[in-house]
């Protein structure tokens, strides 16, 4: 459980946005990987706005593409990669800024928490330089000592109970749950506007998570920050969203007010997950899974990429793919049972 007050004033005094301002928005991403002279696109078609406050849960099984998206809307793609539409950061265009320029802004003004931290963190380094690196690059403060002082003040904000022994530690020397911390600590060391969490609690234990994602909670109310959280987990979804974006073969399929959403799904794709959730009184060899597996993006099938799974599927799911629809309970699902005139979704 996180052990910084939300009485204690931002590490910055800068101005931030207004609850519920849109601080990213991301209009028809695209992202490709090239090979050879083919470029398979990963990502189609994404767009979506992050606003002051608030999360956005970006929901879906593995390979449909959330990561990358993440991914691309700082520019952390590989050479291979081609990303096409807008990112706005406020009011920069952050795929025709020159790269040095984005870099200057990741960490900054937006965040990353990755996956695995054991990976994002240097073996070789202290945790304490690790964190106060972002300090220095960033010009937050200047002298030594001075960024020894924020960086425990950091770690101490992110709940870690000794923060002097973790900052003289090397990362193989802390679990898991202490590694995701620092990895968030530094993340939200220059008091980011936007934080995007990609799978944070994936290698965690269910009591160590739930402190992380509480931890995500402490921190947007005391920072405001605007926040993407990639998960497979519709109980991370459940706990953690103000909108759900629901992603397959790289499209958002279902998106909403995550109430809404969660309680009324729209799109077959978003009912099959819920179908799929464990609940008490039902056991494990009773869940409903969804049959098959979701197709290699170079071999997705003709019309509605879904339809070869779904139990609604009928003539028109393999004569094209459905846009967003409005629904009757104003979210938007890309479905063909949602087209005007057709029946809805239980």
């Amino acid at each position: 459980m996180s052990t910084f007050s939300k009485t204690r004033p931002p590490l910055l005094e800068t101005t931030r946005p207004t609850a519920d301002q849109t601080v990213l928005r991301v209009t028809d991403l695209t992202t490709g990987f090239r090979r050879g002279a083919t470029t398979t696109e990963v990502v189609r078609g994404v767009s979506f706005d992050l606003r002051a406050g608030r999360t956005l849960v970006l929901l879906g099984e593995s390979g449909c593409g959330k990561s990358v998206t993440a991914r691309s809307l700082m520019r952390l793609t590989p050479e291979r990669a081609v990303i096409g539409g807008s990112v706005q950061l406020g009011d920069e265009e952050l795929l025709t800024l020159p790269l040095a320029d984005v870099v200057r802004r990741r960490g900054k003004r937006i965040a990353l928490v990755p996956q695995d931290p054991a990976g994002a963190l240097s073996p070789l380094r202290k945790i304490g330089s690790q964190v106060s690196e972002v300090l220095r690059v960033h010009g937050i403060v200047g002298t030594r000592q001075e960024r020894t002082g924020r960086t425990l003040e950091l770690l101490d904000r992110v709940g870690i109970p000794d923060p002097q022994r973790v900052a003289g530690s090397y990362a193989h020397e802390l679990s898991g749950g202490m590694r995701q911390r620092v990895a968030i600590a530094i993340a939200v060391a220059c008091d980011p506007e936007v934080l995007i969490a990609d799978e944070p609690t994936t290698a965690l234990d269910v009591t160590v998570q739930a402190q992380i994602l509480e931890l995500f909670q402490d921190l947007q109310a005391r920072l405001g920050m605007a926040t993407l959280l990639v998960t497979h987990d519709v109980g991370v979804a459940e706990r953690m969203a103000d909108e759900i974006a629901v992603m397959y073969a790289g499209r958002i399929v279902e998106s909403g007010l995550a109430e809404t959403v969660l309680s009324a799904p729209r799109h077959p794709y978003t009912a099959a997950l819920l179908r799929a959730l464990p609940v008490p009184g039902v056991r494990r060899g009773e869940l409903q899974p969804i049959p098959g597996q979701p197709s290699a993006p170079s071999e997705r099938p003709a019309g509605c990429p879904f339809r070869t799974r779904c139990d609604f599927q009928h003539d028109a799911c393999s004569e094209y793919e459905p846009p967003l629809f409005v629904t009757d309970v104003a979210t938007h699902a890309a479905c063909d049972l949602m087209r005007p005139s057709q029946q809805a979704v239980g």
